[in-house]
Parts: C-alpha cells; structure tokens; sequence
C-alpha cells in the first residue's frame, strides 16, 4: 500500500514534508523490531527464575491463507505477575515446503481414482506404511504434523507419480522434504509430549519434569 500512488498524494495532503518510505525499509525496520524484542524476551527467560509453562497455537491468515504456529511461554515473575511471552513462530519459516506438500496430499486423496492410483504406485514401490495420506486442519499443529509425518513415508510415491500425472503440477523439491523432515522431527517431541500428558488412565505428574527436559536438551541442540 505504501507504495500506491494514491496513498502518496494522500500523505502528502497530509503533510507536505513528510516522506513515504519503500515497502523494503518498512520491511527491515519490522525484522529490527522482532529481532530487539526476542533478543530481550530471551534474556528475561534467562534471568527467570521460576517454572515456565509453554504453551502452542496455530491459526492462517486469511489473506495468505499461511499457517503459523507460535510457541508463547508463560510464567511468575519476581513481582509476582503473570507474564506471557511468544517465543518461537515456527512453521512460517517452512510455509511454502508445507503447502506444497499439503497441496500434494489434496490432490492425491481428492477423488478414489487418484486415490487408488497412489496406493498402487507404493504398492509398487514397496513402501512399508500402511497410513492413510489425510489433510491437515490449518490450525491445528498436531493435525499438520501427522499430514507430514505420514506424508515423509511416502516420499519415493510423490516423486514417481510425478512423472506419471500431467495435471499433478506442484511436485515437493528434495529442499521442501529436508525442510520438512527437520521441523517433523521437532514437532514429534512436543506432538509425543502432549499425547503422554493428555492420558487419563495412569498419574502424568511424575512424568513431567524429565519429558520436559527431553525437549530442552532437544532444541538447546
């Protein structure tokens, strides 16, 4: 919008003297400020002293129609406040392997045909899953998680059906499966952490403390 012409003339009528900045220095400026505040919520996690309770979420934008997922941590401060803090987005780094292979999935389970036709080709193959490709909900981080999980098993099937269907366009890049089989990796400790907490048929208290240490040492590394 910035650089519309229509939004120059009207800053200008606003103020004469002012001048319209470019789209790329807005840009750089936004990164200046999240890189100042994360460099600042991190050192206020390093000088918290009390137990932090993460938490995570996932919406799309509408405009976009990108899915985030953001990890806020919340926890007491010295003064005895309620603190919360967004410390991580993380699958808008990968958003574009994400949709393509989510793009893959829907076209793959769009109709039985096609459908069929992707089993056969892993039959074929001989890939060992027996899974179900399955769409994700865009927000919900667990439901993208299990699409990509399952989506990984079957790799080789992409790629071959690939030179198999025409109108089978967005095919995922050997780029687009090492992004995305790094941020599953990560993704299985909080999915496996969540699953362990959620049960209701044995105490989860005492299990708490080492998991979450797990996946401290995991991320530290």
């Amino acid at each position: 919008m910035v650089n519309h012409v229509g939004f120059k003339r009207y800053s200008y009528a606003l103020q004469p003297i002012f001048k319209v900045v470019s789209r790329n220095t807005i840009k750089i400026d936004i990164m200046k400020i999240f890189e100042y505040e994360r460099n600042k919520t991190m050192k206020l996690l390093d000088l918290n002293a009390s137990r932090i309770a993460l938490t995570t979420d996932m919406w799309t934008a509408s405009n976009q129609k990108r899915g985030f997922m953001a990890i806020t941590s919340h926890f007491i401060d010295v003064s005895w406040k309620l603190q919360s803090r967004l410390v991580r987005d993380g699958l808008e780094l990968i958003s574009d392997s994400i949709e393509t292979i989510r793009y893959s999935v829907a076209f793959w389970t769009a109709t039985p045909k096609r459908d069929e036709k992707f089993i056969e080709t892993a039959r074929q193959l001989k890939v060992p899953s027996t899974k179900k490709l399955e769409l994700d909900c865009k927000t919900r981080w667990n439901s993208t998680y299990l699409m990509l999980n399952t989506a990984l098993e079957y790799e080789a099937v992409f790629a071959r059906l690939k030179q198999r269907e025409t109108l089978y366009k967005r095919v995922p890049t050997q780029e687009d499966w090492s992004k995305v089989r790094d941020i599953s990796s990560k993704l299985e400790m909080f999915f496996d952490a969540t699953e362990l907490f959620s049960g209701t048929k044995y105490p989860t208290i005492n299990l708490f403390f080492a998991t979450i240490c797990d996946i401290k040492l995991a991320i530290g590394d």
